[in-house]
């Protein structure tokens, strides 16, 4: 796991909502697995890194993908898939302490007939997910407090609702393809539910993609999209509490992709990563109103993913050769364009590329 130490302490308030709160079950039997001794720590005036290796847990026929933390452990949705097809015969999310190594179930999230769960988030309030089934797709969230499942949303022949989430506002986009002779690309509704009034609302009508797959992370009650009006593309940046734009500005850039928002600053790039073509990131400073080119992703890179952690763009980059490593993550201080902080992972492990709460994590690759 990496962490960013600028601002950050660790939080234990999960693990208490979930201690406390959620209905739990615990396996009888446990199942351990052997934690790696992988650490890097550094200290800097301008860039803490701290980094522990979580190895992925293993389970015969289950799959795993870690979907949050509260310090102490990780979080993974447990899935044991059908032989030779894409739908699932039971399905989980389970905490497994970096200590111990004991996986605890948390939640049930198996259901009857042809289904399959993803996009699970868990918050300090509950747990997100998407339910699959023939009839189209259900968002539901685990509500630690009451201890029910809440229906929010069903989304008649969905196939691909992405989920993003801090600890109070759930969004998603529902997208429709518009034919463009030129152009085809996604007109897409942009939903939120707000965790504290049990309220779905519709943020926009106008959220542009080329992508079903694009993500606007939320941060504090805020986010950031693109919008498409005519020809005319914006990067708007939207408070969820206020429910309207704070910040918005046209871009020329044909396919504005990557785009999230944190400490009054939106950073995106000129298209997808899709490991085809160059691109270049960008950053606005919504105080100054000022837009400027932070970072070029040459043919030399293959970047997976890209992050803004506060006032921190995090690469991860897994083209980068070093002595016994095969990925590194780079980090750069926004307010000083210059300073990089690199790290090498060790040959073995696996950057995946998800950041929560703040947090970078590695998975050891078995």
């Amino acid at each position: 796991m990496v962490a960013r130490k600028l601002s950050i302490l660790i939080s234990f308030a999960l693990i208490l909502c979930l201690c406390c709160c959620a209905k739990t079950n615990t396996q009888d039997d446990e199942t351990h697995t052997n934690l790696p001794a992988f650490q890097d720590h550094r200290d800097t005036d301008d860039v803490g890194i701290m980094i522990n290796a979580y190895q992925k847990p293993f389970d015969e026929g289950y799959e795993y993908e870690v979907i949050g933390t509260d310090g102490v452990s990780l979080f993974y949705s447990k899935k044991k898939p059908k032989p030779m097809g894409t739908t699932l015969i039971e399905s989980f999310i389970v905490s497994i302490p970096r200590e111990s190594a004991v996986e605890t179930i948390l939640l049930d999230t198996s259901y009857e007939g042809l289904y399959y769960v993803n996009e699970e988030i868990v918050t300090t309030e509950g747990i997100f997910w998407s339910l699959y089934d023939a009839s189209g797709c259900c968002i539901q969230f685990y509500d630690f407090n009451n201890q029910d499942i809440i229906q929010i949303k069903h989304i008649p022949e969905a196939k691909n609702i992405v989920l993003n989430a801090d600890n109070r506002f759930l969004i998603w986009v529902e997208w429709e393809i518009v034919d463009d002779e030129e152009s085809p690309y996604l007109l897409g509704k942009l939903y939120t539910f707000d965790v504290l009034t049990k309220e779905v609302k519709m943020v926009s009508d106008k959220v542009y993609s080329i992508s079903p797959y694009a993500r606007f992370p939320v941060n504090g009650g805020k986010c950031a999209f693109s919008t498409i009006d005519q020809d005319s593309k914006k990067i708007c940046r939207y408070d969820l509490d206020l429910m309207n734009v704070t910040d918005s500005f046209e871009v020329e850039i044909q396919d504005p992709a990557n785009i999230m928002t944190a400490n009054d600053r939106i950073i995106f790039s000129n298209g997808i990563l899709d490991g085809l073509k160059p691109l270049d990131i960008y950053i606005y400073d919504c105080s100054s109103g000022e837009m400027i080119k932070v970072h070029s992703i040459t043919e030399d890179h293959n970047i997976f993913s890209f992050h803004l952690i506060g006032d921190n763009l995090v690469i991860n980059d897994d083209h980068i050769e070093t002595d016994n490593a095969t990925a590194s993550l780079i980090f750069r201080k926004l307010d000083q364009l210059t300073d990089y902080e690199a790290v090498s992972i060790p040959e073995g492990y696996f950057v995946f590329g998800k950041v929560i709460d703040g947090h970078y994590y590695i998975v050891e690759d078995l």
